[in-house]
This record gives structure tokens, sequence and C-alpha cells, in this order.
């Protein structure tokens, strides 16, 4: 039971890094991200076996969550509230799991719960079931969960913040008062009711997830309803009228590479909030070898167009043939996350506007101005240029999912 208990303790392991890795990006590899936080985790969770320890699973589940929240931020380098959220996603459920187990089992063994913990095997026996049915579950919501659907829920601070605070809360009940509910009395009617706090828990963090991804969703089109059609190309004709100068892409009227990046260096050291955005256009070498070249500057034009209204205030840079800078003023990560989503969602509608046979879509890397304290300037194209990457990774892997 034990050796069945570390495998599928390092199999969950694996699947909680698959799944931060696929919503959250990072520069490392998974084979070291699953090796460094495995050994540190599974280092908590043997010391709520050692016999001396009986009785403080809870605080040792408790230093979990924080531990993994700072190995989250330090990793993944992303905020406090994205950490704490993803972290957050990870703990309700796999700890509602285990009060519903724990209260149905002891349930049927005619016992009270807090008899029927203090036996080890008991313990044992849960943490292998609370393990198989996590591992499944996990691997589903990834499947479920996408990059953009994650970096959705990151486009309003007010939403994002209110899922942090309930599922918090649905947390700390589980820490510190159902506890006190099976520790205080041995009814065996109250079997059941934790089992059914466990499963309303998972049920609840299901619901909360995907109201939060419908609100923020809904919130989106709903600043741009009555003029999305028409403002995706309202800026077509300004292209006519670039002038070519020697910092100027002629193309597309941006900034070419050097100006861009001689305009970000000046940008490094200011006290006011930005970042610094990298965009790649997809399947443009598709939409030139199919479809000829006219088509692709058309595509390279159309997605310029985009950048152009949504970041007019913004600094943009051609750095490639189908890559893109800018440089955007702004309060905080959710308003980059908010101006990247509607590009991106507007580039999407370039297919269905002018009923092209190709998918039109971008890929991104976001790093805000927080980030790049202490990173000199080629650190932080560098950055930004893995993000965009592990995106565009991230993109295919889930078209071939959807093709299979």
């Amino acid at each position: 039971m034990h050796l069945l208990n570390i495998l599928l303790y390092f199999l969950y392991n694996t699947s909680v890094i698959c799944f931060t890795y696929s919503i959250l990006g990072s520069t490392h590899s998974r084979r070291k991200l699953i090796l460094t936080t495995g050994i540190i985790n599974f280092s908590v969770f043997a010391l709520t076996f050692i016999p001396g320890n009986r009785g403080y699973e809870n605080y040792f589940i408790l230093f979990y969550l924080l531990l993994y929240w700072f190995e989250l931020k330090t990793i993944y380098k992303s905020s406090s509230e994205i950490s704490l959220f993803a972290t957050l996603l990870l703990g309700v459920n796999f700890f509602g799991t285990r009060l519903f187990f724990m209260g149905v089992l002891s349930y049927l063994d005619n016992i009270p719960i807090v008899e029927y913990i203090s036996y080890p095997n008991h313990m044992l026996f849960i943490s292998v079931l609370n393990f198989a049915i996590s591992i499944p579950f996990i691997l589903i919501i990834t499947r479920i969960i996408s990059k953009e659907y994650f970096d959705t829920m990151c486009t309003d601070k007010k939403n994002m913040r209110l899922l942090i605070a309930l599922l918090g809360l649905l947390y700390l009940y589980q820490f510190m008062v159902v506890p006190n509910i099976y520790i205080w009395t041995e009814e065996l009617t109250l079997n059941l009711l934790i089992g059914e706090i466990g499963l309303f828990t998972v049920l609840t963090f299901a619901i909360s997830v995907g109201v939060s991804y419908i609100f923020a969703k809904s919130k989106l089109h709903v600043h741009e309803l009555d003029s999305i059609n028409m403002a995706i190309f309202e800026s077509r004709s300004s292209l006519q009228k670039l002038h070519t100068i020697a910092d100027t892409d002629e193309f597309t009227g941006c900034y070419n590479r050097d100006a861009f990046e001689r305009e970000f260096s000046n940008m490094i050291g200011i006290d006011d909030n930005y970042c610094l955005i990298y965009i790649d256009i997809d399947g443009l070498k598709i939409a030139n070898d199919v479809y000829g070249h006219h088509e692709g500057d058309f595509y390279i034009k159309a997605v310029v167009d985009i950048i152009d209204t949504i970041f007019s205030e913004g600094i943009k840079g051609r750095l490639g043939g189908d890559e893109f800078g800018v440089i955007y003023l702004v309060d905080d990560y959710y308003s980059a996350m908010s101006k990247i989503i509607r590009c991106s969602e507007q580039v999407k509608q370039i297919k269905n506007v002018f009923n092209k046979e190709y998918l039109t879509s971008i890929s991104y890397g976001v790093v805000t101005s927080d980030e790049m304290i202490g990173l000199q300037a080629d650190e932080i194209f560098k950055l930004a240029d893995d993000r965009m990457y592990e995106f565009k990774k991230a993109r295919k892997r889930e078209r071939k999912t959807i093709k299979i």
C-alpha cells in the first residue's frame, strides 16, 4: 500500500505540473519541474505519516498550500494573485475529495470519523483513493482549461479576486471548521454530512470556475458590442499614409526592430507601469505557401490594423516577418491581459469576416514592469519571447487534441 501511495503521488505531482505548465507556461523543462516540486511536495506529505506527527496533518496541509503557492510564484514568475488562484484550484479539489472519502468510508465501517482516521492504514487508504481520483480529474481539467481560457479569467481584477476569495473561504472551511465537527462529536450521522461537504466543495469549485470564465468573457464582449464588426479594420486607410523613414517598417508602418528596441531601452527605469508584449502571427507560412504572398500580405496588414486599434496609444514594432512587439502603459497585469485577449479574439474573426480558408490567430507573451526589475533589456526580450513560444506550443497541443 505504501509503494502504491508513493507511485500515485508521483503520478499526481506529474499531472499537477502538466496542468500548471499548460496554463502558466515556464522557461524550465517539465522534467526539471516534476523533479524539483516532487521532492519538496513529497517531503511535506511524508511528514503526515510519521507516527509522532499524527494529529498535525491539517497544519502540514496548510504548509503545503503555502509552499506550493511559493513554488508557482518562483518557478513560473507569475503574480502573487495568479499563483494563489492556481494553487487554490488544485488545493480545494484535492482536499474536498479527501473529505468525501473520509466521510463515506467511515460511514460504511460504522465508526466515527475521528476514530476511523486514528488508524494509519485507514488514512493511507484514503490517500490512495484521493490520488487515484485526483489524477484523472486534473488531466480532464487540463484539457478543459486551456491557456487562453485561463488568460480570459485574468482579464478582470474584481472577478479574479472574487473567485480567489470564494476558493479561499472553501479551503479555510475545510481546514478550520470541518475538523472541529468530527473531532468534537462521535455521531455517526455526521459521517455522511462530512462526505457531502467534501462533494459540495468540489462541485462549488467547478461551478465557480465556469461562471468566472463566462463572466469575464461576457464583460470583454460588452466593451465592444456596438462596434466590434466595424472597429476591427477602421484604421486600414491609415496604411496608405505611412511615411518611409529610417525607424519605420515600410510595409506595416510600425517601428523596425532596432528602433523598437531603442524605444524600449528608454522605458526601462521609469516609474510608470507598463508591459512588453510579443505577438506572433500563427499560420502565416501556410497563407504564403498555399494561397500566395498577396494573401500573406493581407493577413499581416489585417493583424497590424487590429493591433493598432487596440493598442492605439502604445509603441508598436515589427521584430521579424511574422513577429511584433508592443510597449503599452497599463494599470496592472489584468489590464494587459484584457487588451491582448481582445486582440486575439478579433484576429480569430478575420477568417469569418473575409471568408478565408485558413485559420487566423496569434500567439503572445506578456512581461509586466514588475517582472522586469533587475533584468537587462535582452533578458526581458528573451522572457517575452519564451512565453510567446510556450503559448504557441500549448496552442498546437490543443489543436492536435481536438483533431484526435
